[in-house]
């Protein structure tokens, strides 16, 4: 009978694996339910602890890709910073972030100023009022995605 249930599972493992391939790597928990039950499957949701937990696949939450999109933001401000040879004013980040198609850049300074990683006067910057305001690089080597 375990030998049974372990084939089973074994089946259900393979189909989401294989889906996963088809959809180009990744694919909703709502998709793969959907596509469970065409397999018969009730336990999509075990399936995946098991994959996951052998290493099998990762999963990323919602949380998980903000967190990276913001460590991205993060990481050209640091660049532009660094460019520009350690400071800009809030209006070139502003104008940089616009081609990063970033509309949280004072969001980001903040981050970055309570992190110690760069420096500016105001406790928030607000655009346009803050333009002129200058950006500083306190920490050039910070790596958003390491910290």
């Amino acid at each position: 009978m375990a030998d049974e249930a372990r084939q089973h599972s074994q089946g259900h493992q393979k189909w989401i694996i294989d889906t996963l391939n088809e959809k180009g790597g990744s694919a909703s928990y709502e998709v793969l339910v959907e596509v469970g039950e065409e397999h018969h499957c009730d336990t999509v949701g075990a399936m995946l602890k098991i994959l996951k937990n052998r290493g099998t696949l990762k999963t990323t939450t919602m949380a998980d890709e903000a967190r990276q999109h913001s460590q991205g933001h993060q990481k050209w401000i640091i660049d532009t910073l660094n460019e520009k040879g350690g400071s800009a004013s809030y209006e070139v980040l502003v104008e940089v972030g616009e081609e990063h198609h970033c509309d949280t850049v004072g969001a980001m300074l903040k981050i970055l100023k309570n992190r110690g990683v760069i420096a500016f006067d105001q406790i928030f910057l607000m655009y346009p009022m803050h333009k002129d305001e200058i950006i500083t690089i306190q920490i050039p080597d910070y790596d958003p995605f390491q910290n």
